[in-house]
């Protein structure tokens, strides 16, 4: 039985009528007469009464036209659906972010996605850099938007998303507060909440060179990979921080950003990605930055 088969009986089925039918397919009636007897012999199944005035599906007929006409369709779907993931406009796209890259770039990006794939299914993960990097080697995710700090990714490929300058966030209340810009060496004393070391080393190794320049010993009281904690920390108090400017427009209650006069690390949040085991839905992403 081949699908040919199948596609002449619908017809037919739906015309009652060989010479519209043969019409509508194309062909001539001996053909499509043919057909449906070869059909018939190899189901072993009278599907249609025929006379020379008219033709009728049989019972057996009936009930057989109704499962095809759903199988067609079932199949006119899933040749949609294999043509759509092949060309990237459908399937699932598994992506790891910091939660600052929402405020950043990320949510647009998305969203511009979403209009121009709108079958896609995006899984997100809110995952620390380190575990990005590990999950796009592995393909656990399929592309991870992260904060790189000198560091060479051999095999992955990269794009920078935004470059962001850091800026000291004390609480509303500290006796900085009311500054417009300030030094690193007046924070000599200060508590400080830090990324960890482990995390971020160049990151925080240039943060120490940056206040050995300024003969300024930092007091880090608290350490923090998640930004908006190190936030949540200077809000309640805990201490003062370091973070990119553009949060000062989204994350500022209880907050005051100051400008730091001398330069600090630039920030470079990054698309992160395994070029061997891309996907046509991860190639339509890419090319949108």
């Amino acid at each position: 039985m081949e699908l040919r088969h199948l596609r002449y009986f619908l017809v037919l089925g739906e015309e009652l009528h060989f010479r519209k039918a043969a019409k509508r397919l194309r062909i001539s009636q001996p053909p499509l007469s043919m057909q449906i007897q070869d059909l018939e012999k190899e189901i072993g199944v009278t599907l249609f009464d025929r006379s020379s005035r008219h033709v009728e599906l049989t019972d057996a007929g009936h009930s057989f036209f109704e499962d095809v006409r759903g199988l067609m369709e079932y199949l006119n779907q899933s040749v949609y659906k294999a043509k759509q993931i092949q060309s990237g406009m459908m399937g699932r796209l598994k992506v790891g972010f910091l939660e600052m890259t929402m405020d950043g770039f990320l949510a647009s990006l998305l969203r511009k996605f979403k209009d121009q794939c709108p079958e896609a299914v995006i899984s997100l993960y809110d995952l620390s850099t380190n575990d990005q990097i590990a999950k796009i080697t592995s393909g656990e995710i399929d592309i991870g938007f992260l904060h790189l700090h000198k560091r060479n990714l051999k095999g992955l490929k990269t794009r920078t998303m935004l470059k962001s300058k850091y800026m000291l966030a004390v609480p509303e209340k500290h006796r900085f507060a009311k500054r417009n810009s300030i030094s690193l060496g007046e924070l000599d004393g200060e508590n400080i909440i830090m990324y960890p070391r482990e995390i971020q080393p160049s990151l925080y190794d240039d943060f120490m060179d940056c206040f050995a320049d300024v003969g300024c010993k930092p007091n880090i009281n608290h350490e923090s990979d998640v930004q908006k904690t190190s936030l949540l920390l200077v809000a309640t108090g805990m201490g003062i921080s370091f973070a990119p400017d553009f949060l000062k427009n989204s994350f500022n209650q209880g907050i005051k950003y100051i400008k730091v006069e001398e330069p600090l690390p630039i920030i470079n949040f990054k698309a992160v990605w395994n070029s061997q085991s891309a996907s046509a839905i991860l190639e339509n992403l890419t090319q949108m930055f």
